[in-house]
């Protein structure tokens, strides 16, 4: 837009047909799902304040949301005020926020919820004839629009165990594997607890299949051991998934005895979430249920 052009309805169609992609119903890998102030305009509208104004508003809302903060952008109270540098300001921001579409700001816009915990507390292993054992539970979305809304709004679903109260060798390797570990699943990756890339499947990567999302191996003479959680969709709207404790190790002259080793301890699977609940973008919670414990 060049200095002295007046701010066309074309070219704030521009700015807020980015906005509606990012913050309102969109598309595929766009939308959060949230009611907009501003529309489209119709190319004979002169914009004036009231439509900056809602403008505005729409805009504040989802980069505060991506960043934490409000934007840096003019308070247009009257139609002479909106000027070639104004319209630059949310043309900025708005092409920075359809950039960082994914993101979120979790320390003031998100809440980190635990919805599922299976405990088992008796031994396992091979020598239990429970080498492997499994958590298994279903995420449930109002429909396949919940779900697009949740993970482009920056959710996530969240995996940590943990082994606790018990004895011995194994037991000490698997408290290694388990009590560091945070999985986190997201829109096109799984992440761990440092937020590095584990696998580059996220939920607009799933078929209805299992595929493995993350893995942690043991060490040392227990490096059979394996953490793997594994995620597939059994509809549009309906998320399955497994997470497995596999206690493949059976014993040797390396573990100083012939035989296999039981795990102890009290073994608890949690699953969390990371949901979108500030005030400019809030998405409804999605059901977990249970279908297989530990135990």
């Amino acid at each position: 837009m060049a200095i002295g052009d007046i701010v066309t309805a074309s070219k704030y169609n521009e700015i807020q047909s980015r906005v509606v992609q990012i913050f309102g119903t969109g598309s595929g890998q766009f939308g959060y799902g949230q009611t907009m102030l501003s529309s489209q305009l119709a190319s004979s509208i002169i914009v004036d304040d009231i439509h900056m104004s809602r403008l505005k508003t729409d805009l504040s809302k989802l980069y505060a949301h991506q960043t934490g903060t409000n934007p840096t952008l003019t308070d247009v109270t009257e139609s002479a005020n909106i000027t070639d540098a104004v319209y630059t300001q949310y043309e900025n921001i708005s092409t920075t926020s359809f950039t960082n579409k994914f993101n979120i700001y979790e320390l003031t816009q998100a809440d980190i919820e635990t919805k599922l915990t299976s405990v088992r507390n008796s031994t396992w292993g091979v020598n239990d004839g429970a080498p492997i054992i499994t958590h298994n539970f279903k995420v449930v979305f109002d429909d396949a629009n919940h779900r697009r809304y949740f993970f482009n709004s920056g959710g996530q679903i969240r995996f940590n165990a943990t082994l606790i109260s018990g004895t011995g060798a194994k037991f000490d390797q698997w408290v290694g594997m388990l009590n560091t570990t945070v999985v986190k699943f997201e829109h096109n990756s799984t992440l761990d607890q440092n937020n590095s890339v584990l696998t580059n499947i996220g939920n607009y990567d799933l078929t209805s299949e299992y595929q493995t999302i993350a893995q942690r191996q043991g060490t040392g003479s227990y490096s059979e051991n394996l953490y793997k959680i594994y995620a597939r969709q059994t509809s549009t709207s309906v998320l399955q998934f497994k997470v497995e404790f596999n206690d493949a190790d059976t014993g040797g002259s390396a573990e100083g005895f012939f035989g296999d080793e039981s795990v102890s301890g009290v073994l608890t699977s949690s699953i969390l979430q990371r949901r979108a609940t500030g005030s400019n973008v809030s998405i409804t919670t999605p059901a977990y249920n249970t279908v297989t414990e530990l135990e």
